[in-house]
């Protein structure tokens, strides 16, 4: 039973419904025994308040529909038939992955590299490919796990899934936002393992760098004295290149090949 209980919804795969007995005497101006309609949530308190609108709504429908039977028995006229209960005012527009990936490159893509617009569609191509164009407020937890597992069949590492997700999480939460959806973002917590082996990159020794500064002193041209001034000094490269050899003191102790 559903009518008298949690505000007439109920929840389907984690998503909340709406669902009402018609009164027996309207039933057969909608053609059906109850009313059934997807509240787009996931969370019951937004669904109770939803429910209660429509509820509302209803009342109002119902007891205009009883008034104008009255009326049309009254002059033994037939009543018109309903076709259709009007739509909510508030009706939340269905909202999808592939809607989610335009409005996130339409809003934050401009002004940027053609690399973003590369690695955006891939990563959420990814998602759609792995779960469907299917709308945002049907994701759940069983979604995101699967659009794991499908990235590590594709033998992504740890660091490369982590990015997509990212890519992938940053569009549904944008998309949430500016469409005032009120299901969460599944991609959020999801668990990552650690894939393969990792590679430590290890430090070049102290004298690896000073043979190498001196091989540069020895050739003595502008790419050498840079790589010198760089790994003796720390200096970044935009900072380092617009030096020249003139500017350097020779006889300070940085940097200390040249002293």
């Amino acid at each position: 039973m559903v009518d008298q209980f949690n505000r007439y919804i109920f929840s389907k795969r984690g998503v909340f419904y709406y669902s009402r007995r018609v009164p027996s005497e309207l039933q057969s101006l909608y053609g059906k025994a109850r009313i059934t309609t997807c509240l787009h949530t996931r969370i019951e308190q937004k669904a109770a308040r939803a429910a209660d609108q429509l509820s509302a709504q209803l009342d109002g429908i119902w007891a205009q529909a009883r008034l104008e039977k009255t009326i049309s028995n009254f002059r033994r006229t037939q009543i018109v038939p309903v076709k259709a209960l009007p739509e909510p005012a508030n009706k939340i527009k269905s909202v999808t992955l592939s809607d989610a990936l335009d409005l996130y490159v339409r809003l934050k893509g401009k002004n940027k590299a053609k690399s973003f617009l590369v690695y955006t569609q891939r990563n959420m191509n990814y998602a759609i490919e792995s779960l469907g164009d299917v709308e945002i407020s049907d994701l759940g937890r069983i979604s995101s796990g699967k659009f794991r597992d499908y990235l590590i069949s594709k033998n992504l590492t740890t660091v490369s899934i982590k990015r997509v997700f990212a890519t992938v999480r940053a569009a549904v939460n944008l998309a949430i936002s500016e469409y005032g959806l009120s299901c969460s973002n599944a991609f959020v917590g999801t668990f990552i393992p650690e894939l393969g082996e990792k590679k430590v990159r290890p430090p070049i020794s102290p004298e690896n760098i000073l043979k190498i500064q001196k091989t540069c002193y020895e050739l003595d041209d502008d790419p050498r004295w840079l790589i010198a001034l760089i790994s003796d000094t720390g200096m970044r490269l935009a900072e380092a290149a617009g030096l020249e050899v003139s500017d350097l003191n020779l006889n300070a102790k940085i940097p200390y090949i040249l002293s």
